[in-house]
C-alpha cells in the first residue's frame, strides 16, 4: 500500500485513517474554497495590495474537473465552491477589516488585517464538508490558509485536507507540518479527481501520492480535453466579480456583462530567476476549443476576459503557425465584441520579429485594437507591460535579462501600445534586487522620467475619444519559494524577515531582503519615492482606475496639448491623461 507518513502536527497514519472513511461513501461533500485577503496597515494606510472581488477560475476549473469524472464514473458526491475572500462593496473595503497582529517593519509599525469575513463564516459554510481543498498561489495569504486548516480541524478532525497551489508546490512540508494531510503537486486536474475515485473505490494510490504529495499525473495537462467551466458553482452573482489584480473596469464595460478570467495556455518555457511559472509544464488549447471556450463564456454572461496565461507569445515558438493561431484568435474576439485584459504581463519583445525591430503588424493591431467606444467598448482594455529590472542600468548586459530587448525597443514598443490607444497600462518595473545601489536608483529614477516625457510629449494628433493612461507598477523583487532568486536570497542570508512568521511582506509591494546598500525596509521607502515620482495613485490599496463612462471619458479640456482631461474635472498631481498618436522612434534613457 502507499505511504502518507512524515513528520508533523497531522501524522501519516491520521491522514490514512480520513482517507480510508471515504472508501464507497454513498454520501460525501467535496468543496473548493478561497480564502480570506490579508493586507498590511500603516495606521489607515494600506502597504500591501488589497485584491478580493476577482473571478475565481482556479477553483471553479478544478470543481468542474472533479464533478465531470464523478458523475462520468458514477459516484454520487457533491462538490461545491465557497468564496471567502470577495466582500460585497470594494468603494468601503475597510469597513470588513479584521485585525489579528502586529509587527515592527523598519521604523513603522504595521498591522495584519483580514478583509472581510470570510473567516467567520468559513465554520458555519464547511462544518459537513468530508474534503475540502484550499488554494495557497499566493505566499502572502498563507496565514489565512493555515488558519483555515486550524478552524477546520477544530470543527471535525475528520476532514480530509488538500491544499495546492503554487506556494504549497514549493513549501509542501510547511503546509503538512501545518496540518494539511496532503499537498497537491502541479496542476490537479488530473490528480485530484483520480485521488477521489480510487478513494471511492479503495484502490491502490501508490503512484499518485508520495510522501503526502498528491503528483501530477500524465506528462502535461491537455487543455482541449477539459471540461468547459461549471459557472453554476458561483452562489455570488457575476457581477460580485468586477476586478483584476490591474484594477477596475469601466462601468459601461461592468454593465456589458461579467468578468472573467481566461487561460488559453499554460506554463512557461522561460527560466527567470525570480518566477514559478516554470514549474508548471507548457500546454496550449487549440483554436478551435479556445473559440468554443469564449463562446460558452459569452453563452454564461461573461463579456471580459483576463487572458492570464502565463506567457501567452509563448505560441510563437510555433513560428508562423503560431502567430497565424494568435491572429486567429484575437480576430474572434473582435468578431465576438468582447473585453480583454493582459494582466499577467505580455513579453513584449516577442511584439518585434525575431532578430529584427520589425513589428509584427498584423497581430500588434489585433491585440491591441479597441472600438474607442465609452458607452460601448470592446477591445483591449488594459495590459500589464513588463520593463522587469532593465531600468537600473540602461542596456548594461549584467542587469538585462535575455528575453529583453533593449531599452530604446521596449521604448518604441511602448509608444506603439500608447499610438493603440489601450487605456491603460499598468507599466512594471522590477525595484530591490540586492545589487541596487544609489546610482542605480538614480538611473532608474532618470529612465522612468524619459518615460514620463514621452507619455506628457505624445503628439496631439488623435481623433480617439479615449487615451491611454500610464500606471507605473513598481515592484519589489521578491525572492518567492520555488524560485533560484530564493535560493539565492537564503544561500547569502539576506533574508531579514521570516517567511513563516510574515508570509504578509511577500506581496511585491514590501521587500524582505537586506541588498548590499539598502535594508528591505529602505527598498520599500525607495520605491514609495518612486511611486509619488511617477504620479502613480493606488488607492486602498488598488490600482485606482482612470476612466469614468459615457461623456466623462470624452475629453473636450487639455491640461497641456498632450494631456486630456475629462470635461468639469481638475487637474490631479498624482493623474496623467496621454492621448495617442505619438510617433517617435528613439528615447534619450541612461
Amino acid at each position: 500500500m502507499y505511504d502518507l507518513s512524515v513528520p508533523g502536527s497531522v501524522s501519516g497514519d491520521n491522514t490514512l485513517q480520513r482517507a480510508q472513511r471515504l472508501r464507497r461513501k454513498r454520501s460525501a461533500s467535496i468543496h473548493m474554497i478561497s480564502v480570506p485577503t490579508p493586507v498590511l496597515l500603516h495606521g489607515d494606510e494600506p502597504v500591501s495590495p488589497n485584491r478580493t472581488n476577482y473571478f475565481p477560475t482556479p477553483q471553479l476549473m478544478l470543481a468542474s474537473s472533479v464533478l465531470d469524472r464523478l458523475e462520468a464514473e458514477g459516484i454520487p458526491w457533491t462538490v461545491h465552491f465557497d468564496d471567502f475572500k470577495s466582500i460585497p462593496d470594494m468603494e468601503h473595503w475597510d469597513a470588513y477589516l479584521q485585525p489579528y497582529a502586529e509587527f515592527q517593519y523598519g521604523h513603522k509599525k504595521l498591522t495584519k488585517a483580514y478583509v472581510g469575513d470570510g473567516m467567520q463564516r468559513l465554520p458555519h459554510a464547511l462544518w459537513d464538508a468530508d474534503v475540502v481543498c484550499i488554494t495557497a498561489n499566493f505566499t502572502l495569504e498563507a496565514y489565512p490558509v493555515v488558519q483555515a486548516i486550524a478552524t477546520l480541524r477544530r470543527l471535525d478532525p475528520n476532514k480530509l485536507i488538500l491544499v495546492g497551489g503554487r506556494d504549497a508546490m514549493a513549501r509542501p512540508d510547511y503546509f503538512l507540518r501545518m496540518g494539511a494531510d496532503l499537498v497537491a503537486y502541479g496542476d490537479a486536474d488530473y490528480s485530484l479527481p483520480e485521488l477521489l475515485v480510487r478513494l471511492y473505490r479503495d484502490e491502490d494510490l501508490d503512484d499518485l501520492v508520495k510522501s503526502r504529495c498528491l503528483v501530477q499525473t500524465g506528462e502535461r495537462i491537455q487543455m482541449d480535453g477539459l471540461p468547459f467551466m461549471r459557472f453554476e458553482f458561483l452562489k455570488n452573482p457575476l457581477t460580485h466579480y468586477c476586478e483584476s489584480g490591474g484594477g477596475q473596469f469601466l462601468p459601461s464595460i461592468l454593465k456589458k456583462g461579467g468578468v472573467a478570467y481566461f487561460e488559453s495556455s499554460r506554463g512557461c518555457f522561460r527560466e527567470c530567476g525570480y518566477c514559478t511559472e516554470r514549474l508548471t509544464k507548457r500546454s496550449e488549447m487549440s483554436v478551435q476549443r479556445f473559440k468554443d471556450e469564449v463562446a460558452w463564456y459569452r453563452a454564461n454572461g461573461v463579456s471580459t476576459v483576463m487572458l492570464s496565461d502565463d506567457n501567452l507569445l509563448q505560441r510563437l515558438n510555433h513560428g508562423e503557425r503560431g502567430e497565424l493561431e494568435l491572429i486567429e484568435m484575437f480576430e474572434y474576439l473582435k468578431k465576438m465584441e468582447m473585453v480583454w485584459e493582459f494582466p499577467v504581463g505580455i513579453e513584449i519583445g516577442r511584439l518585434m520579429q525575431k532578430d529584427s525591430s520589425d513589428f509584427r503588424e498584423h497581430l500588434f493591431d489585433l491585440m491591441f485594437w479597441n472600438s474607442d467606444d465609452p458607452d460601448n467598448f470592446s477591445g483591449a482594455f488594459r495590459g500589464l507591460v513588463p520593463f522587469e529590472n532593465i531600468l537600473a542600468d540602461g542596456d548594461a548586459p549584467e542587469t538585462n535579462l535575455r528575453k529583453m530587448r533593449t531599452v530604446n525597443e521596449n521604448m518604441q514598443i511602448l509608444s506603439r501600445v500608447i499610438a493603440a490607444g489601450m487605456p491603460q497600462i499598468n507599466l512594471a518595473v522590477m525595484l530591490g534586487f540586492p545589487d541596487a545601489t544609489k546610482e542605480k536608483l538614480k538611473a532608474t529614477r532618470k529612465n522612468l522620467e524619459t518615460i514620463m516625457e514621452i507619455r506628457d510629449d505624445i503628439t496631439d494628433e488623435s481623433d480617439r475619444l479615449i487615451g491611454s493612461h500610464i500606471n507605473f507598477s513598481l515592484f519589489n523583487a521578491t525572492p518567492y519559494p520555488g524560485t533560484p532568486y530564493f535560493d539565492e536570497v537564503i544561500r547569502e542570508k539576506r533574508l531579514e524577515y521570516g517567511i513563516e512568521e510574515h508570509p504578509e511582506l511577500w506581496n511585491l509591494y514590501t521587500s524582505v531582503v537586506r541588498g548590499d546598500t539598502f535594508t528591505a525596509a529602505e527598498n520599500t521607502e525607495n520605491r514609495h519615492e518612486l511611486l509619488q515620482l511617477t504620479r502613480s495613485h493606488h488607492s486602498s490599496g488598488k490600482v485606482k482606475l482612470h476612466f469614468g463612462s459615457g461623456d466623462e471619458a470624452r475629453p473636450t479640456t487639455r491640461k497641456s496639448k498632450n494631456n486630456m482631461v475629462p470635461p468639469g474635472a481638475q487637474p490631479d498631481a498624482r493623474d496623467s491623461y496621454v492621448g495617442s498618436g505619438f510617433r517617435g522612434d528613439s528615447f534619450d534613457v541612461v
